[in-house]
């Protein structure tokens, strides 16, 4: 029988994206179709790594300024990124994690459903 996750869960399993909301924009550095695969550098914990200028982590934004950036390979499958106006499936799984846009690609809420 299959059982939604608490309320305490599901926010303990949220916490640990919710640094993803401090100002970061989404990069698709996954590949698309016909293009080989780049190695990812895998799942990044906390927001010291993602803040370090020592990668491709800080970008320097268009206006001049530096802007933090999260790599789509690093985030956890299943994975749903939604863009403003986009049509969405009703289908229930709290293993995956939404990650919602704005037209400019910041992040502006994450959540699981």
């Amino acid at each position: 029988m299959f059982k939604l996750p608490s309320a305490e869960e599901q926010q303990a399993k949220l916490g640990q994206f919710k640094y993803l909301l401090d100002d970061y924009y989404l990069e698709d550095d996954l590949p698309k179709e016909g293009e080989e695969a780049v190695q990812a550098a895998g799942p990044v914990a906390d927001t010291s790594v993602l803040a370090s200028a020592e990668g491709d982590d800080l970008k320097e934004a268009d206006g001049g300024g530096i802007k933090k950036v999260v790599r789509l390979s690093t985030l956890p499958q299943p994975l749903r990124v939604i863009k403003p106006g986009s049509r969405v499936t009703r289908d229930l799984r709290p293993n995956r994690l939404n990650v919602f846009i704005d037209e400019n690609d910041k992040i502006t809420r994450v959540d699981f459903f």
